[in-house]
């Protein structure tokens, strides 16, 4: 058996250890929750982190992709522009249209033009075409000379686009051309 000294100490410190283990008890949701608190914010401030960085990383991949589309079309637009004459080059394409003539044995009895500037398109989009000279030809010919005729045309290295062509009596025809031309 135990002293009865002993035992009345024991009983002085019974409260201790139950006072102890309630502390034991409750101390870790003391200190754990500020801790808890603190890494949910740090998880928030990293998935904003995150998305924000790939937010970044998207819109430098657009930015790459629009630049290499921008450098492609700057790059088209500067083949059109060596492709199309300039509008003072129009008595060049006539005179290379009446040697085409005389060489498929058709006469030119008239050639008439006119300048239109940009035009809106009927697509409905906005779009512009580019500016282009309407150029009406009046000649005689029979029909396999005219067809060598068109074919000689298409075959010249300006951007003719015929829209028109129209038979008349006596083996005349009237041809409308469109030139595009550089603006």
């Amino acid at each position: 058996m135990m002293n009865p000294v002993e035992l009345r100490k024991l009983r002085d410190w019974a409260p201790l250890p139950f006072v102890i283990t309630v502390i034991m008890f409750f101390a870790p949701g003391f200190i754990i929750a500020p801790v808890e608190d603190n890494l949910a914010a740090s998880w928030r401030a990293f998935d904003q982190n995150i998305k924000a960085a790939s937010d970044l990383v998207r819109k430098r991949t657009d930015d790459r992709e629009m630049t290499e589309r921008n450098a492609k079309l700057r790059e088209g637009l500067s083949r059109m522009d060596r492709w199309l004459p300039p509008a003072d080059f129009l008595p060049n394409v006539i005179d290379e249209m009446n040697k085409l003539a005389k060489a498929s044995g058709v006469r030119l009895t008239s050639v008439n033009y006119g300048f239109d500037k940009a035009v809106r398109s009927t697509s409905g989009n906005g779009s512009t075409m580019p500016p282009r000279i309407s150029i009406l030809l009046r000649l005689r010919a029979d029909y396999a000379a005219m067809r060598a005729f068109l074919l000689a045309i298409e075959s010249l290295p300006f951007p003719l686009l015929p829209i028109e062509i129209v038979a008349g009596e006596n083996r005349e025809f009237t041809i409308e051309i469109l030139h595009f031309v550089r603006p």
